[in-house]
C-alpha cells in the first residue's frame, strides 16, 4: 500500500453523520458533532450547496424527511437553511464552518454532495472553509470529477473516491467481468485517490480489489452490526458506523499490503 497522504485517517473509526440518536441528537447537528468530539471519533458529515453559495452540512437532496419543510435543499440560502429545525429538534441545519467550529481538532471525513455537470461551486466553498480549520480533515465523494476539481484547488487535500460494487452474492457470474469492472474503476482519466470507501457490504466483492489496485487504504460505511463490524474489521484498515456504541467499535487492524 502506499504510505497514506493522511495518516491519522487509519487511527479511529467515524461516527457517521456524528454521534447522532433519534431521541437526542439529531444526524449532522451541531450536537452529534460535539457528542462524537466528546467519544473521541472521527466525524463523518455531508455537505450540500445552499441557493446563495454556502457549504451546508446536510444529507438529503430534498428537506422533507429531516425537516417540516418541503422542495429542494439547493434551492434556500444559507440563512433559509440555518433557521430550520432537525425533525422538531432545536438543533439547526449547521455550515460547514460552524461544523468545523464545534469539532475542532477531531478528524473530520467530508462527503460533497454533488451532482454530475454541477462541480465548481461547492469544491470551491468547501476548500475555502477547510483553508481556516487547523484538524485533521479529508474530502470524499461519489462524483470523481467532484475529486479532480478539489485536486485543482487543494492538492494537499487528502481525497477519497466513494464506491458502492456488488453486496456479497450478487457478484457478476464470470470473473473476469468483475476485473474489467475494477480495471475501469481504477483507471479512468481522474487523479489517482488518497483512499476508497466502500459500501460494507461490498468489501470483498469490490473494495478491497479497487483498493488493491490503487494501492490505497479502504474504508467501509456504513456499519451498523455486529457481523459488520467483523467484515470491516476483516477487509477494511477504518470504518463509517452508526447506531453502534461508542465501545463496540475501534480502528481494524487489517494488514496493511
Amino acid at each position: 500500500m502506499r504510505t497514506p497522504r493522511a495518516p491519522w485517517l487509519l487511527d479511529y473509526a467515524y461516527a457517521h453523520r456524528g454521534l447522532w440518536r433519534r431521541d437526542a441528537a439529531p444526524e449532522n447537528s451541531l450536537p452529534a458533532f460535539a457528542a462524537a468530539r466528546m467519544a473521541n471519533l472521527g466525524v463523518e458529515l455531508d455537505v450540500r450547496i445552499s441557493a446563495d453559495g454556502e457549504a451546508m452540512v446536510f444529507h438529503d437532496q430534498t428537506l422533507d424527511r429531516m425537516t417540516r419543510a418541503k422542495g429542494y435543499t439547493n434551492s434556500r440560502t444559507a440563512a433559509e437553511l440555518s433557521r430550520l429545525h432537525l425533525l422538531g429538534h432545536e438543533a439547526t441545519i449547521p455550515t460547514l464552518a460552524d461544523a468545523l467550529d464545534v469539532l475542532q481538532d477531531t478528524p473530520v471525513l467530508v462527503e460533497l454532495k454533488v451532482n454530475g455537470g454541477s462541480e465548481g461551486p461547492l469544491e470551491r466553498r468547501v476548500v475555502q472553509a477547510l483553508s481556516h480549520h487547523q484538524g485533521p480533515v479529508a474530502v470524499m465523494s461519489f462524483n470523481a470529477s467532484t475529486l479532480a476539481e478539489l485536486a485543482g484547488l487543494a492538492p494537499e487535500l487528502p481525497r477519497g473516491l466513494l464506491c458502492q460494487g456488488w453486496r456479497r452474492g450478487q457478484a457478476p457470474f464470470f470473473p473476469w467481468t468483475r476485473r474489467a469492472a475494477v480495471r475501469a474503476f481504477t483507471q479512468g482519466p481522474y487523479p489517482r485517490p488518497d483512499f476508497i470507501a466502500c459500501e460494507v457490504g461490498s468489501l470483498a466483492n469490490f473494495g478491497r480489489p479497487v483498493a488493491d489496485a490503487l494501492r490505497a487504504p479502504l474504508v467501509a460505511w456504513t456499519v451498523r452490526t455486529r457481523g459488520q463490524i467483523e467484515r470491516a474489521e476483516r477487509h477494511a484498515h477504518a470504518m463509517i458506523f452508526e447506531n453502534l456504541e461508542p465501545g463496540l467499535v475501534r480502528p481494524p487492524q487489517t494488514e496493511l499490503v
